[in-house]
């Protein structure tokens, strides 16, 4: 799911970076906190960001997303520029 705060940014993504997109949606399908299998494109925050997790997109363009602990539901924050 993607928040209304990050959906013009996820759309943007997806029209500029269209394969590395359906990279990161199967990946947040599939499995949204194996950060092994990214290849060093996804990160667990820290600090203040700890339950959220940092894909990169491209090297200035990131999602950040939660995941639900129970469901393993997928929420989406924030999609755009380095914040």
């Amino acid at each position: 799911m993607v928040e209304n705060r990050a959906l013009d940014g996820w759309k943007q993504l997806e029209e500029a970076h269209p394969a590395e997109m359906a990279e990161l949606k199967k990946f947040l399908q599939q499995y949204p906190t194996n950060l092994r299998i990214t290849n060093g494109k996804c990160k667990k925050l820290k600090g203040e960001l700890r339950d959220y997790y940092q894909y990169d997109v491209t090297y200035g363009d990131r999602v950040r997303y939660q995941v639900d602990k129970k469901s393993l539901e997928v929420k989406v924050v924030y999609a755009n520029g380095h914040p």
